[in-house]
């Protein structure tokens, strides 16, 4: 015998009920009130389907220091820029600092390459300053 997955049964003997509000016809139980069903279901929860303690994820980043940022590039050019996720603009600022390490090497040519790093590094470190304040801000991220 089938029934319906919407048919309420009797508690008792599991007979079909069919709308039976009284005593089961079948066995006599009486059902326990319970509430009607309602035609309109209720919205679905945020994180239905999920675990109960399951939490969404959450992306968290550190701030990114502007200070630490000009002491990296300050230390090696570029290094700042890789702190703060420019991968590609601080992979080529290393190089340029590696050349200019490779042509300091040759006698009396640092009179030429200690000012180049200087003025470079100045333009640096105020570009890897605002890329720092920059990461922060894009993430959220105020720091006082």
């Amino acid at each position: 015998m089938s029934t319906s997955p919407g048919a309420a049964t009797c508690a008792g003997c599991s007979t079909p009920l069919h709308g039976w509000a009284g005593p089961c016809r079948n066995c006599g139980h009486v059902p326990t009130a319970t509430p009607a069903p309602s035609s309109v279901s209720p919205a679905a929860p945020p994180n239905a389907g999920m675990p109960p303690h399951a939490q969404p994820m959450v992306h968290v980043v550190n701030a990114k220091s502007p200070g630490v940022a000009v002491l990296l590039s300050f230390i090696w050019l570029g290094a700042g820029h890789l702190y703060v996720g420019n991968i590609g603009l601080g992979i080529g600022l290393m190089v340029f600092d590696f050349f200019l390490v490779l042509v300091s090497l040759i006698p009396l040519s640092w009179i030429l390459t200690v000012p180049v790093w200087l003025i470079s590094f100045v333009f640096i470190a105020i570009h890897v300053s605002n890329a720092a304040k920059a990461f922060n801000a894009r993430n959220g991220i105020v720091v006082r």
